[in-house]
């Protein structure tokens, strides 16, 4: 049985889930939904991936969610939204000046429970699996590709 097969999928939902509720937490006050968090740390992790079509796409959320989400957050200033300059059916959201803060917040918010994650591991297996996750990302990508061809 390959090593990543080996309980893989299931270790990274936990850690989305994990993710997902300290990061809600820690901006509680401007009372975001579930999926307008989601928004934020995916355009903060992922800026070369700014639209709401990736977005949907690589959290694998319905795209009438993200869009939902995409407007409640424009209309409340936390992020802008501009339309390609190639392309006028493709719109590049980005964080305003206004979310800044939050993001600041979300970011802590990530690194110390990464370091919570980590904790106990040595740093000789951190660098491995460091090591590790692009090869596999390429991989995913490549078979992502395979599949979309057919």
């Amino acid at each position: 049985m390959p090593y990543f097969q080996k309980g893989f999928i299931i270790t990274l939902a936990k850690v989305n889930k994990l993710l997902q509720r300290a990061c809600a937490a820690a901006v509680s006050e401007y009372r975001f939904t579930p999926n307008e968090v989601e928004v934020l740390l995916f355009l903060m992790n992922n800026p070369a991936h700014d639209t709401a079509t990736e977005i949907a796409q690589y959290r694998n959320v319905s795209k009438a969610l993200v869009a939902k989400s995409v407007e409640s957050l424009c209309r409340r200033g936390f992020l802008t939204a501009e339309r390609d300059t190639r392309d006028r059916r493709v719109v590049h959201l980005h964080l305003s000046g206004q979310s800044s803060g939050i993001a600041r917040r979300l970011q802590a918010c990530e690194d110390a429970l990464f370091a919570r994650i980590e904790q106990g591991i040595p740093p000789a297996c951190l660098d491995a699996a460091g090591q590790a996750f692009p090869i596999l990302r390429e991989n995913i990508d490549g078979l992502l590709k395979e599949f979309e061809e057919r």
